[in-house]
């Protein structure tokens, strides 16, 4: 058999006890994630600042500007 599976029934271990210790670190590392995204939820709660107001009371509109590709470049 392969090194990458075990060969059966000789850990002395069901299948379920297997899979259950398969997915060990796949919990922790899903908690993990939870944590860090929690913590870093918090620390990113500052409200964003103030923008100053416009010195002109209209909107203004960019330029506009076309360009045109003749057939030879």
């Amino acid at each position: 058999m392969s090194d990458l599976v075990p060969p059966p029934f000789t850990s002395g271990k069901t299948l379920m006890e297997r899979v259950e210790d398969a997915l060990l670190p796949l919990i922790n590392l899903v908690f993990l994630l939870l944590m860090f995204f929690i913590v870093a939820g918090q620390l990113a709660d500052d409200p964003l600042p103030e923008l100053p107001a416009t010195e002109q009371g209209e909107d203004r509109q960019s330029p506009h500007a076309d360009m045109i590709v003749s057939a030879n470049g």
